[in-house]
């Protein structure tokens, strides 16, 4: 039985405003930037400038608050797959996601600088 109001989501989300850099996959690559709503161990809410499609998979980078043991910058990383999406808005499910040091990642296409 679905009770009015019951939350679908099977982990918790936390409210958190970080920033996200995404590249779409696939023949067509976009840069996509914004700032995360919330995040949770399965799934992400983001906002950004412009529209991304539904079924969209994402390469994504969020900017991690907490700095390393070392102290170094710390980033999430990982595949997303956007399962719903308004003009500026888009929650994702993340696979294979990973937290660790920011100059240890390479993004697979790179932005021009």
């Amino acid at each position: 039985m679905r009770h009015e109001g019951m939350d679908r989501r099977a982990s918790r989300r936390f409210s958190l405003r970080l920033p996200i850099s995404a590249w779409t996959l696939g023949a067509q690559r976009t840069f996509i930037a914004g700032e995360t709503i919330n995040i949770g161990s399965r799934g992400i809410l983001f906002a950004m400038r412009q529209p991304v499609p539904v079924n969209a998979k994402l390469e994504v980078h969020v900017e991690w608050p907490v700095r390393s043991g070392k102290g170094e910058a710390m980033e999430l990383s990982g595949i997303a797959l956007v399962v719903r999406a308004t003009r500026h808005q888009a929650g994702a499910q993340l696979w294979q996601c990973s937290l660790r040091p920011k100059n240890k990642v390479k993004a697979a296409f790179p932005t021009a600088g």
